[in-house]
């Protein structure tokens, strides 16, 4: 419909390799379950809540940069998983991604971040 959107959420590799055949599917774009996702990659349980794992690191990055890649051609919504990754939140910045999910206690410290980083791009400093 033109007023409810739906998205796909991509919470393990397998997902992100198969991102091109999800966007077929007809939805209005992806969500990237960053922690999850990254959990795996670095060799946790997906769901071992006390593992110590880091969003920002170039794997993850790639990971944003893939399913960007993917998403532009079909012109989809990418939403990322951030919790309050300062790293991640700037990379999805600059990769123009359509928005991110940050935990609770974060919003304002990345909201004040987001408002930093586009005035630095729309004023071309990088």
């Amino acid at each position: 419909t033109a007023s409810f959107r739906i998205y796909a959420i991509l919470d393990n590799p397998t997902d992100v390799i198969l991102a091109d055949e999800i966007l077929e599917s007809k939805i209005d774009g992806l969500i990237l379950d960053m922690p999850r996702i990254v959990r795996v990659m670095q060799g946790f349980k997906v769901d071992d809540i006390k593992a110590r794992y880091d969003l920002g690191i170039n794997s993850s990055l790639k990971i944003v940069d893939t399913v960007c890649d993917i998403s532009r051609s079909p012109s989809k919504e990418i939403i990322v998983i951030v919790e309050d990754n300062v790293n991640l939140v700037k990379y999805c910045i600059q990769q123009g991604v359509y928005g991110v999910s940050v935990l609770p206690k974060s919003v304002k410290e990345i909201r004040q971040l987001v408002s930093q980083e586009e005035a630095k791009l729309i004023l071309g400093k990088r």
